[in-house]
Order: structure tokens, then sequence, then C-alpha cells
């Protein structure tokens, strides 16, 4: 959680089960979230996109793994956001 706290573009939502569920943008974004769904599967990231779902536009779902699955998840997704100037 704290990791994608680091992201301003990105706003996790609390949590008390195995998955974090973040807002991509300040408002929920789908165009954007969609995108990075697209952008983290590419790297070999599995992640559910909700950005389509009711009350959860915009938003993403990852598990929370080992701490090797959390490390490669985040250094995929600084990559991309400081490749789009997202970070």
């Amino acid at each position: 959680m704290e990791g994608l706290r680091s992201f301003e573009t990105l706003a996790p939502l609390p949590s008390g089960a195995n998955f974090i569920l973040f807002r991509v943008g300040k408002h929920g974004d789908t165009e954007s979230s969609a995108r990075l769904w697209s952008d983290l599967v590419a790297h070999g990231v599995l992640i559910r996109d909700f950005s389509a779902w009711p009350g959860v536009e915009g938003c993403l779902r990852v598990t929370v793994g080992s701490r090797g699955d959390n490390d490669a998840f985040l250094t995929a997704l600084g990559s991309i956001l400081r490749e789009s100037g997202d970070s």
C-alpha cells in the first residue's frame, strides 16, 4: 500500500484483504486506468481492470503477493508512469 501511495496519480483505497483496489487519476479516469492496465499486462503483471464497474470506475485491483511479486509490480508501475510522465 505504501508503495502505491508514492505515486501522485494513484489513490489506493483502504483494504483489509489480500488485494488493493486503487483509483487511477484524481477522479478515476477510465481511459487512463484501461491504458495503465494494458501497459502492466504488457510488462507481465497480472492485474484486474475494474475501470468500467459501477462504483469503482477508473480502478484497478492488484493482489498482494510475495515481496518479489510486489517489488516487480511496483518497478513495472514506476517505469510505466515515468514513461508516460504521470509519476
